[in-house]
């Protein structure tokens, strides 16, 4: 017979039943270790202007409520704190976070503040970080002066709400603080490039290396070159840029750039842009301001660019580039290591197509072609080399558009009508302007006339109605006048030194424009010639360039807001294809004839004395140009074979004075004598001599000849 169990008694329920609760929360549920009732706290300042000392303040006030409960500190770390960082936002500190990782492992049960305002000053993100630590078993109590004890859900709402108030109250108080110190001349906000912190609070100082830098940014961009280019000098130059790194468009001409920095001409504004933090608070942005008060101040000290004009003129290139932003634009020049057009964007097709350009293979040498030629749009499928169309308008430019000829006709012309129009435009204004003030006058003086003349009120009346319609009519004649165009004359010895410059610049071809006067001397032959349209005749490689140029482009200061229309002069050249392999041999053979003139490389008096006894007895025949010969082929770059007048023919003599040796022995005299004519010569073609010398010797010898 089975005996039956005795019904379970009420203590036996509730022990199983306890025991299932507690092995349900081990296993289906995370759960705080409420046995560990450590303490940690949580201190923070916001700005580097408080002291290191706010830290520690708060660490102490927290340590000693501790101590009065008798509560542990947690053995690991009990210590957590954000400095130099705002209590309006959670994610981005670092201590905080740290911390409520820490909270999440059930490692104490109580968190300390001085203040409620420590973990924030935003009512929702307080609230929000209440409730997590009272999910999580932990307790905050607040350590201050200002109150002290366990933080429930109706002091957390109270103290956050002051907290926030306090924040705005501040934020106020501070801007406040720094429109009264902007205007009254002092610096708010970081140290502009170019400039230095000064003794006092506030004053900038200027730095001359980094002003010297900004004057050149400002030249160059008022000169038309543009923000990428300028930033390419800079580079090539070993210019850091602000942060110490390579210079950026953006570091020129975005938002902060130092073309829109008004400081460097003596203008201080404030308030016109405001900070703004997303949400949780990891990124700042920067935005204009729509309304507010802003200040607007003169500080002659910190100005760092002393030609106002200058600055007017950058300015207004930049507005207009942002007013056009969305108008078409030329052809984009992309940047490339290889070389570049000179005239990009100025060619077109007979068909009205620009021309697009490539390369010949991995060469420099570009190559042009119409674009509709790709699409079997225009007949012109050729392609045409860059470099001799671009040489061809070179000389076009230096022979005819630059020539003399033209420039007297350009000051005889188009300058003085251009002066005979704003001396015309001047003594019209000058009439209109003075009708205008003897007007005001009149009606100013017409009341007490009128009084003293017995005049009839409503005759008064009528004359004052009819003066004010006059005066009317005057200010808009005057408004209604064309801005006169300010065009300087051209100097002769600028359209010289232009010539110049393009003769080096054809022996330089292609070009690969690396310093600052190559730039701009693109920029200004891309201001004079303004449209190349080639035509060609279908299987000829033969082609006609009509060339449009303006040379009141070179008087016109350069973005000034005001040029008038300039005429346009068309010339036509007629080209040949190529016909050689050296494009530039004309202007090389000029160039060669022409230092051989003046004997740039020759001896001087003094080393002809030191070598003059030494060959006496030399089989030489005129030794003293033989040297000279020897040395303008090292120096000059010349071949050998093309020697120009006066030391054409001596080609073998040369040779026969290397093999011989005696151009060994005058080199090693001239450099013990520590001459500048051989100073840094490259030997290098007269070892190549040598060894052609030694190979003839010896194949001679070979077959039996004596060497």
């Amino acid at each position: 017979m089975t005996r039956s169990k005795p019904p379970a008694s009420d203590a036996d329920l509730i022990r199983l039943a306890t025991e299932l609760d507690a092995r349900s929360r081990d296993v289906g549920f995370p759960q705080v270790n409420v046995e560990n009732e450590f303490w940690v706290s949580y201190s923070r300042y916001s700005t580097r202007k408080q002291k290191e000392t706010s830290i520690k303040q708060q660490d102490q006030s927290t340590a000693t409520y501790a101590g009065r409960l008798g509560l542990l500190p947690h053995p690991e770390r009990h210590r957590f704190c954000d400095k130099e960082q705002s209590g309006a936002y959670v994610l981005k500190r670092k201590g905080l976070r740290e911390l409520r990782e820490l909270a999440r492992t059930g490692a104490f049960k109580y968190l300390l503040v001085y203040d409620l305002s420590r973990l924030s000053r935003n009512l929702l993100k307080l609230l929000e970080i209440h409730d997590e630590m009272r999910n999580l078993g932990v307790e905050i109590h607040v350590a201050g002066p200002l109150g002290t004890g366990r933080v429930n859900d109706v002091t957390a709402t109270i103290h956050g709400l002051f907290a926030q108030e306090e924040r705005v109250r501040l934020l106020q108080t501070t801007s406040e603080a720094k429109i009264l110190a902007a205007d009254d001349g002092r610096n708010m906000g970081r140290v502009p490039y170019g400039y230095r912190r000064g003794a006092e609070p506030g004053t900038l100082v200027v730095h001359e290396p980094e002003a010297a830098v900004i004057r050149r940014i400002f030249v160059l961009y008022d000169q038309g070159i543009s923000a990428g280019r300028i930033c390419r000098i800079l580079n090539a130059d070993d210019v850091p840029a602000p942060d110490g790194g390579l210079w950026r468009p953006e570091r020129l001409i975005g938002h902060n750039g130092v073309l829109r920095i008004t400081r460097y001409v003596g203008i201080y504004i404030f308030g016109r842009t405001e900070m703004l933090r997303s949400p949780d608070g990891t990124k700042t942005i920067q935005r204009g301001r729509s309304a507010g008060p802003r200040v607007r101040r003169f500080v002659p000290a910190w100005r760092i660019v002393e030609d106002v004009d200058l600055w007017i003129r950058v300015v207004r290139r930049l507005l207009r580039s942002k007013e056009s932003s969305d108008a078409p634009r030329p052809p984009r020049e992309k940047h490339s290591n290889k070389a570049v057009l000179v005239f990009h964007g100025a060619y077109v097709c007979t068909c009205g197509k620009p021309m697009s350009h490539g390369f010949y293979g991995t060469s420099s040498v570009r190559s042009l072609v119409c674009r509709d030629a790709e699409v079997d749009g225009c007949p012109n499928k050729g392609r045409l080399s860059a470099l001799w169309l671009e040489l061809e308008l070179l000389r076009e430019v230096r022979d005819n558009i630059l020539s003399e000829e033209a420039h007297r006709h350009f000051l005889e012309n188009y300058v003085a009508e251009n002066r005979r129009i704003q001396d015309r435009l001047a003594r019209k204004a000058g009439t209109l302007n003075g009708r205008i003030h003897a007007l005001e006058k009149l009606l100013e003086d017409s009341i007490v006339d009128a009084v003293n003349r017995g005049i009839a009120s409503d005759d008064l009346i009528a004359m004052r109605e009819r003066w004010t319609a006059e005066k009317k009519t005057c200010a808009e004649k005057l408004a209604g006048l064309p801005l006169p165009s300010f065009v300087r004359d051209v100097d002769p010895s600028e359209v010289a030194s232009l010539r110049e410059q393009i003769d080096d610049l054809i022996l330089r071809m292609p070009l690969r424009p690396t310093t600052e006067r190559d730039h701009l001397l693109v920029v200004t032959l891309r201001k004079l010639v303004t449209s190349v349209e080639i035509v060609r005749s279908p299987g000829s490689r033969d082609y006609t360039l009509r060339i449009t140029s303006q040379l009141a482009a070179l008087g016109v200061p350069a973005q000034d807001g005001r040029e008038a229309e300039a005429p346009s002069r068309v010339t036509i050249r007629e080209c040949e294809g190529p016909r050689t392999r050296n494009p530039m041999r004309i202007e090389q053979d000029r160039r060669y004839a022409d230092l051989a003139a003046k004997n740039r490389y020759g001896l001087s008096e003094k080393d002809w004395l030191v070598l003059e006894p030494l060959l006496r007895e030399a089989p030489l025949r005129d030794a003293r140009k033989l040297v000279d010969a020897a040395l303008f082929y090292l120096r000059s770059g010349c071949a050998l074979a093309r020697l120009p007048h006066p030391f054409a023919g001596m080609t073998e003599p040369v040779r026969r004075m290397v093999w011989k040796g005696w151009w060994k022995l005058i080199h090693d005299t001239l450099e013990t004598d520590q001459s500048d004519a051989v100073a840094d010569l490259d030997l290098r073609p007269f070892l190549r001599l040598e060894k052609a010398a030694g190979r003839r010797a010896g194949l001679r010898h070979s077959r039996g000849a004596a060497p």
